[in-house]
Formats: C-alpha cells, sequence, structure tokens
C-alpha cells in the first residue's frame, strides 16, 4: 500500500488539504452509497488516502454537498470510492444525455461497435457538459490511437486484453506527457479543457482489461505497473478461454475464483478493481465483492427491458379485454 501512495502523491502531485469528501449522491444510488460504506466500516475495503483539488473542471460530483470541492476521477478512484456509471453501447451522445444523469462516469464503448471518430468526439463533447467524467474503450493497444482517443478530452481510457506487466507499460506510456511518459502534446480541443500537461498527467485514468488466464495469472505485476489506475474484469471473454459454457449474465459466477484473485491484488496495491453489472442484482453482489469501478449495465440493454416490459404489460391487458390484435 505504501508504494501506491508513494506512486499517487507523484501523478496527483502532492495534493493538500486532505478532508473527508462529501459522499452526497443522486436518489437513484443511495442504496449503493449505503452499501459501500457498509463495506467499509467492517473492514471489507482497503483503506485509501483521501483529498481534494480547488478548481477541478468537468470531472464529475455534480450531486456533491453545497460547498464541497470537486475530485477528479482518478482522485476519487485512488480514494476508494465506489463509483457507478453508464456504458453507452449505442454510441449516442443524444441517448448518452438522458441515460447517464446522475452517474459517477461513463463508459464509451468503441471496442464492440462502429462509431467513428467524429461521433467519440461527440460523446466526449456531451459527457463535458453533463459534467460526467467519461472513459474510451479502445479496440487496440495501438499507442497512437490510443493518443488520439485521449486528444478528444476523454477522462481516460479502458484498454482490453492486456496480459502482462511489460503490455501495460507500454500503454501508459502513451497515456502520460513527459516527464511521466511519452504522450505527443498538440490537441487544440484537449488544450481548451485543461491547458496543462501537468494537469492532464494528474487526471487522466488508465484501466487494464483482464481478460484471459495469462492476464488472472499476471494481474499482481500489471496492476502495480506506475501510472495503471485500476483493473476491469472481461468475465465473458476469460469464460470463453477457459472453456466455460456461459452467458453475459452467468459469466462471473463462472470464473468467481479467478476474479476474486483479480479484485484481492487490486486491493492490495490500493487499485480500483472494476466490472461490468449487468443487473441490480449483480451491482449489489459485485460493491459487496469489493468492486469499485462499476459499470451499471449497457443503455440499449436497458432500452431493450423497458420495451420489452412494456410490450408484455400492453399484451396482458389486451388479452384481458379479447381486442384483436
Amino acid at each position: 500500500m505504501g508504494n501506491y501512495l508513494e506512486e499517487t502523491t507523484v501523478f496527483l502531485d502532492a495534493i493538500e488539504g486532505r478532508r473527508e469528501h462529501a459522499k452526497t449522491f443522486a436518489d437513484d444510488k443511495r442504496k449503493v452509497s449505503t452499501i459501500c460504506q457498509l463495506e467499509a466500516d467492517r473492514g471489507d475495503a482497503t483503506p485509501h488516502r483521501r483529498g481534494h483539488r480547488q478548481g477541478c473542471l468537468d470531472v464529475g460530483n455534480h450531486n456533491l454537498a453545497r460547498g464541497a470541492t470537486r475530485m477528479y476521477l482518478k482522485e476519487r478512484l485512488a480514494a476508494g470510492h465506489c463509483l457507478v456509471g453508464a456504458l453507452i453501447y449505442s454510441n449516442s451522445p443524444e441517448l448518452m444525455e438522458y441515460a447517464a444523469v446522475g452517474m459517477d462516469w461513463i463508459l464509451w464503448e468503441a471496442q464492440h461497435t462502429h462509431a467513428d471518430w467524429q461521433n467519440i468526439v461527440h460523446g466526449v463533447r456531451a459527457a463535458h457538459w453533463m459534467k460526467v467524467p467519461i472513459l474510451v474503450r479502445t479496440w487496440t493497444h495501438d499507442g497512437g490511437t490510443i493518443e488520439r482517443l485521449l486528444d478528444t478530452g476523454a477522462e481516460g481510457v479502458i484498454v482490453p486484453m492486456v496480459n502482462t506487466a511489460k503490455q501495460a507499460e507500454e500503454i501508459v506510456s502513451h497515456c502520460y506527457f513527459p516527464p511521466l511518459g511519452n504522450r505527443s502534446r498538440g490537441s487544440a480541443r484537449m488544450a481548451r479543457i485543461e491547458p496543462d500537461t501537468d494537469g492532464w498527467n494528474r487526471r487522466t485514468v488508465t484501466i487494464m482489461m483482464i481478460e484471459t488466464p495469462e492476464a488472472v495469472q499476471n494481474a499482481e505485476a500489471i496492476v502495480m505497473v506506475p501510472g495503471v489506475d485500476g483493473l476491469l474484469i472481461g468475465a465473458w471473454d476469460l469464460a470463453l478461454r477457459l472453456q466455460k459454457t456461459s452467458t453475459a449474465y452467468t459469466a462471473h459466477d463462472s470464473v468467481k475464483q479467478e476474479l476474486d484473485h483479480v479484485v484481492s491484488v487490486c486491493r492490495k496495491a490500493g487499485k480500483a478493481a472494476g466490472v461490468i453489472a449487468l443487473t441490480p442484482e449483480a451491482l449489489t453482489a459485485r460493491i459487496r465483492e469489493g468492486y469499485r469501478l462499476i459499470s451499471a449495465g449497457a443503455d440499449v440493454n436497458h432500452l431493450a427491458d423497458t420495451y420489452r416490459r412494456m410490450r408484455e404489460t400492453a399484451q396482458e391487458a389486451i388479452r384481458a379485454l379479447e381486442v384483436p390484435v
């Protein structure tokens, strides 16, 4: 834990004036906050340093109590906050403006969708307008592509299929400006949001995905790479590679032993374990298991479920009146 606190001090530039961060969330997240607090009180969560920054822009915390200071997403992760986000699979900025209201963060899906660059920029722009930090899940380890995604003004990236610490180190080098990394400077849009490269080094979030048996085996080394803020589980891909039959809804339980190991190494390192939870029940379970960066399902899934329930309700009412369909 001590090593990570030293690393965090470097990346967050010796945050001063530490104080307890206000934990006021929207009504629809009160239960989540309560569960997180109960887990911490029981000693299930690793103690973390808490801090604050004056003058942070566009970093979420939109439901703070009056007088509370804003924190970057990176700072909240380092402080051990339980952060629940929206996965925008539709790549629709307009839908995101409705779906992600009140959330702690946004996962913009670019790996398994077909968004173009302008679409990604519009999504990042909408997130800044909403004051919700947005992480883009990339489709590649290519450094130039990762830098270009960050140049949109995104708060960070989620990188899939990271199997070794060496891969993580290479990825990290493209996420931070010198002296912490080797990222190129030149994005006018990024400079409009935060002109100081040191400022971006203090706020950029870098999450590695653990999706293979090799990655599980190397999880401890990966999470200890300086600049890595956490590990996000890819349970379905992991189950596939372990030849365990599952669906998106059952994959987590089918590889729970491997995933518990990843959560354990994250807790030991004082970094965030992340996961995608597709149902309210799964969300509650993942919080209790120690995950602290959680995506509460995809927008398209929630839309489909809502319209399915509406359709079933309508069909039941129609049948009761014996109205032809």
